[in-house]
């Protein structure tokens, strides 16, 4: 008997023994591979072990989710931002060196001062149903480098990236429209700005005081100040359809050296490229509509020597290129129906004075009493086009 059981037991063994070195021969052939795993970090899309983990969540009153992910990045959905998130007193205490705030699903509106003087954040991206962001939003976020305008964004208000000065550029949607007063104000290491084709409305002194800002351009009107101070800038394109120039558009501006003006040119209004001390030509081949020149619009324009004025001017009011020292000589319009007191003014180095039209023509001109002043060595046009 206890023969048999031993050799029951060998047998059982050497049958196991079979059994586990098959074990390695891998599946059948017509077996399904194994699913792939999506490795990329993130806040939506397959989990993996290596993407951001929430850390904290609160729905406010409106409905509004706020997530922090472990990445120090905010995530904001489900409801407009309507609070400054650090009058919860709970929160608050969450909010301390967040790096990245993201806009989500349902958030269209962005309101006053809601993250002002976030100084820890580095990254803003708008998800594709912000249109509005507030007055003041982020003014003040001093690490502030990159911004991602989704494609719903429309209106930017006041002051909303002012002080931001770590922001070096800015690429605007085709979305955005409108840009209120002094959006971007004192963002110190700006240096390029891109518009989109959607832009509409920009408000006064909205890169005054951006004295890296190297390049611009602009397809609306110029408005006020908008470039004031920004003594960096070299080059600023102007799309043919703009009809004015504000008040010291680009005052200050020392690095300019030339300008094209649109044909379907106005106005340029005060002051409006007072101090550019290195714009050395104005290249205004011909207009296609009646323009006024505003006062001190050219004053202290250091640079220039010879200029020549196309037809379609009718105005040129007081001051206009007051302290032009080195302005050797200065052509007149024929088009031309009024020269406000003092044009010329501290133009030391003028030798020529022309008008293309006759005399005739010229003593039809509305001249203010004292549009000759006595600084420089002119009592009058030097020469007009022959009768």
């Amino acid at each position: 008997m206890k023969r048999i059981v031993c050799l029951l037991l060998v047998i059982t063994v050497m049958l196991s023994l079979c059994s586990c070195g098959s074990t390695n021969q891998g599946p059948p052939a017509d077996a399904l591979p194994p699913l792939e795993t999506d490795d990329s970090s993130g806040k939506t899309g397959s989990s993996t072990s290596s993407d951001p983990k929430v850390v904290y969540s609160q729905t406010m009153d409106n409905g509004l989710l706020v997530e922090i992910y472990d990445d120090k990045s905010l995530v904001l959905s489900r409801a407009d931002l309507e609070n400054d998130l650090r009058d919860d007193r709970v929160l608050a205490g969450h909010l301390n060196g967040i790096l990245t705030i993201e806009f989500g699903e349902r958030v269209h509106s962005i309101c006053t001062k809601a993250f002002v003087d976030f100084t820890t954040v580095k990254k803003i991206i708008f998800g594709d149903e912000v249109n509005t962001i507030g007055q003041y939003s982020f003014a003040g976020c001093t690490a502030l480098a990159d911004i991602r305008f989704g494609s719903a964004v429309d209106t930017i208000d006041d002051r909303a990236f002012s002080g931001c000065t770590a922001l070096k550029d800015i690429l605007f949607s085709d979305s955005v429209h409108a840009l209120g007063d002094y959006v971007f104000e004192n963002c110190t290491a700006l240096r390029n700005v891109a518009f989109g084709s959607g832009i509409e409305t920009v408000g006064n002194y909205v890169f005054s005081g951006c004295t890296q800002l190297v390049s611009a351009s602009f397809e609306s009107n110029v408005p006020i100040a908008v470039f004031s101070d920004c003594t960096s800038l070299e080059s600023v394109s102007i799309d043919s359809s703009v009809q004015e120039i504000g008040d010291r558009a680009f005052s200050g501006w020392a690095s300019l050296t030339s300008v094209s003006w649109p044909k379907q040119l106005t106005v340029i209004h005060a002051e409006a490229f007072k101090g550019c001390s290195s714009l050395g030509l104005l290249a205004i081949d011909s207009l296609e509509s009646n323009l006024t020149i505003c006062e001190g619009a050219f004053s202290g324009c250091t640079k220039l020597v010879v200029v020549s004025l196309p037809e379609g001017i009718i105005e040129i009011k007081e001051r206009c290129f007051e302290g032009c020292t080195a302005m050797e000589r200065l052509t007149l319009p024929k088009t031309l129906k009024t020269i406000g007191g003092r044009f010329i003014s501290g133009c030391t180095a003028m030798r020529d004075l022309w008008f293309r039209g006759t005399e005739s023509e010229f003593r039809k001109v509305k001249k203010a009493n004292d549009w000759i002043k006595g600084d420089n060595n002119l009592s009058g046009v030097t020469k007009y086009r022959t009768e």
